[in-house]
């Protein structure tokens, strides 16, 4: 339905929008046009543009009637009436032929005002600002007023209201979608969604900020980073582990051994943040790409031969981080510690191996019961 945006004095278009005043935008104009393919005296419902015939029988619409051009006289004793909001019914038949316009200048106020300040108003009879806009507002080359993916993705448009969704740069294909919310009784939050991934942005009564995202199974959304009101920023879901050697390792003869058999569950502080540590293998597998912390303490027994603790990407054996102790004198039980950082790809994988030039009967000390043998990593980010 195409309108015309017109300031209307006694049926006459006078001006347009750019001379806004107070009340320069008064009347809308709706055109609707009727090819007649029999005789009839009245006119309704779809005309040949696919619009439905409507206006307003209360207040000071105006509509305005031409057959092929010619104006025609409202009144009974004249050409048409229009009183029911959705016909015009003549006092004499028009003809097969004939061409039906009907014009249409409807109210506009509180669709579009000024004040004496320059503000200017949509939906509004009282804008506070340059620009305000009650209810949604779209601004953009496309010709869909809900944006979605399957748009073409050279638009560039903004659409705001009870949703905003955004588009920018000329190959961007991401909209945001975003929803602000209080609950009454103390937190005010934003949701941000695209397709299923939904970010929240929540703003507690105790001064906390967190930024939440949704699982990637269940409802909801989960905390993900915290900043509290001293500005400490903690991350729950960060991945992390620390674990003890549940068992003794010994190597009967030269050579390495990869150590199992791990609790990340005994000491105290002890976990297994995202489960991405495997407490059988001792493998730790990096669930994203990113920069990681891994120490090692390792309890055992005097060394017969070259001993030494590496920490291997993927089980490579050549190139790894190690320490080395050759402890043969001295008291029973030696200590041996090493420590990595690493970037690691996604699916990377992290263990601990004990190597000897020798025979170990306690290449690395275990109990059930007690922390001898260590190892904790997480990531940096």
């Amino acid at each position: 339905m195409a309108r015309s945006l017109k300031k209307i004095r006694d049926g006459s278009a006078t001006e347009g929008i750019g001379a806004l005043g107070r009340t320069a935008v008064e009347k809308s104009l709706v055109k609707y046009v009727y090819d007649i393919t029999g005789s009839t005296t009245t006119i309704s419902g779809v005309d040949a543009n696919g619009n439905t015939l409507a206006y307003i029988t209360s207040g000071d619409q105006i509509v305005e009637v031409f057959v092929n051009g010619v104006k025609q006289v409202e009144g009974v004793s004249n050409d048409y009436q229009a009183l029911t909001g959705n016909s015009i019914v003549f006092t004499s038949a028009v003809a097969v032929g004939d061409v039906v316009e009907v014009q249409v200048y409807q109210p506009m106020q509180g669709i579009l005002s000024s004040d004496d300040n320059g503000n200017i108003g949509i939906s509004t009879d009282n804008p506070n600002k340059e620009l305000t806009v009650n209810g949604n507002a779209h601004v953009g080359r496309n010709s869909s007023s809900i944006p979605n993916t399957s748009l073409a993705s050279n638009l560039d448009f903004l659409q705001v209201g009870a949703s905003t969704f955004i588009q920018a740069g000329a190959d961007a294909q991401a909209f945001i979608k975003s929803n602000h919310y209080w609950n009454g009784s103390g937190t005010s939050y934003v949701n941000t969604s695209y397709g299923s991934t939904t970010v929240r942005l929540n703003e507690n009564n105790d001064g906390k900020f967190q930024i939440e995202t949704a699982p990637a199974s269940g409802t909801g959304t989960l905390p993900r980073l915290i900043i509290n009101n001293a500005g400490v920023v903690t991350k729950p879901y960060q991945p992390s582990f620390q674990a003890h050697k549940t068992s003794h390792l010994a190597i009967s003869g030269p050579g390495q051994v990869e150590a199992g058999d791990w609790s990340t569950s005994y000491v105290s502080g002890g976990h297994n943040t995202g489960g991405h540590f495997n407490t059988t293998t001792g493998r730790f597998t990096a669930p994203i790409a990113g920069r990681y912390k891994f120490d090692a303490n390792v309890m055992h027994g005097i060394t017969s031969g070259d001993y030494q603790i590496w920490i291997c990407v993927n089980g490579n054996q050549s190139n790894m981080i190690r320490s080395n102790s050759m402890q043969s004198t001295g008291g029973n039980w030696k200590q041996t510690t090493v420590t990595v950082l690493l970037n690691l790809q996604a699916n990377d994988y992290i263990s601990i191996f004990v190597r000897s030039s020798a025979s170990e009967t306690y290449a690395m000390y275990g109990s059930t019961t007690a922390a001898f043998t260590t190892c904790n990593g997480y990531l940096l980010g």
